[in-house]
């Protein structure tokens, strides 16, 4: 699916290696289709790259990305390890009518300006010196967001920023969620697709104006309205996708969205060491510790949950470690967790095939920013 994947474990692509005899490796690339909130994903075409053997152990997300594919779709893919659904796009053509000159900014005057991968239809990314993939993974990453969750919209205020969320990182979002400063590490699910969120945006932002009549935001609500109803993407929250979705769902987290595994096995051996409240109480008790002696005492009592956890890893219960690990990684609290959040997260998402999330994830924690601005471009 991603040029970067040549894990032959992965259930949707598969590497495979020519023997040449020269010094490069050519390697093939054969995807199933899939199926995604909007229908069956189209099949690709065999693709052929080439990859120097002196950089096969270097991690994917420390790669330098090569040249940007001539097809979008396929160039955001190259960039982010994560494929984008028709909304997305279609988004994007709604905004081009509404600002033919600078299309990110169709609705700044709202208070929202289309970034991230957005910024790969835009141009802006093609300004950045270095093609390292990690920079393109951080871009318009926010402290608090998983990777399972990316950014395409945001605000100037309050960290506010509004994403695409998935559970798995081979499959299409299965919700468009906002999160913000104001309530850190917070997911809230807003709509199904992109339409939907801002959609619920500006009503929430129209009530605030006391509904005032052909306001600028009115007029952008029914915009949005016309170009959903055009291309017939559902406006709302309950869809029988998402009813589909928390039935899957394994554990809340911290952050709220909660995380779903596809699995009845997985499900049912799920056992959490701690409760909730009682692992908030512990990586409290570890932030704030006042001495290092006190604070090693305490990290003690999280590594025995650690190592607990890693052990149902193991035995084939993943679910586990993606609940405890979303739960450490939204809880924050400084690079003290980092290790940890690694060690959980990774493991799972190995066993889950979904390898680009840790991608995702080594490089957000090497460049974990706080602020309104994520743009890798400022950086």
């Amino acid at each position: 699916m991603i040029e970067e994947y040549g894990r032959t474990r992965n259930p949707v692509a598969r590497w495979i290696q020519e023997d040449t005899g020269d010094s490069v490796l050519r390697l093939s690339i054969h995807t199933q289709g899939e199926k995604g909130e909007t229908g069956d994903r189209k099949k690709r075409e065999k693709i052929e790259v080439e990859m120097n053997e002196d950089t096969l152990d270097i991690p994917v997300w420390e790669k330098e990305v090569p040249a940007s594919p001539r097809n979008v779709r396929e160039s955001i893919e190259q960039k982010f390890l994560l494929d984008m659904p028709d909304d997305f796009f279609d988004f994007w053509n709604l905004c081009s009518e509404l600002n033919q000159e600078k299309t990110e900014e169709a609705f700044a005057d709202v208070g929202l300006m289309l970034v991230g991968p957005y910024d790969v239809l835009s141009g802006k990314l093609d300004k950045l010196k270095h093609r390292q993939l990690s920079n393109y993974l951080c871009h318009w990453r926010y402290y608090f967001d998983p990777p399972e969750f990316m950014t395409v919209l945001a605000s100037r205020e309050n960290e506010y920023h509004i994403g695409y969320y998935r559970d798995d990182c081979f499959q299409f979002p299965v919700f468009v969620a906002s999160m913000s400063s104001l309530q850190p590490g917070r997911i809230c699910p807003m709509a199904q697709n992109i339409f939907g969120a801002v959609y619920s945006y500006l009503s929430s932002k129209l009530e605030k104006e006391e509904l005032q009549k052909d306001s600028l935001t009115e007029r952008r609500l029914r915009e949005v309205e016309r170009y959903a109803r055009k291309q017939r993407h559902t406006l709302g929250l309950r869809t029988p996708a998402l009813g589909k979705r928390q039935r899957l769902v394994v554990g809340r987290c911290f952050h709220g969205a909660g995380v779903a595994v596809d699995s009845e096995e997985l499900m049912e051996r799920r056992v959490l060491p701690v409760s909730e409240v009682e692992l908030r109480r512990i990586l409290q008790a570890v932030t704030e510790a006042e001495t290092e002696g006190e604070r090693a005492k305490r990290l003690g009592i999280l590594e025995v949950l650690v190592k607990i956890v890693r052990r149902e890893i193991s035995r084939g219960n993943a679910a586990i470690g993606l609940e405890f690990g979303h739960n450490l990684f939204s809880f924050g609290g400084g690079e003290i967790f980092h290790k940890y959040i690694l060690q959980v997260l990774g493991e799972s998402y190995d066993r889950l095939f979904r390898e680009p999330f840790l991608d995702i994830l080594q490089a957000h924690l090497k460049n974990r920013r706080r602020g309104n601005n994520m743009s890798i471009l400022n950086v």
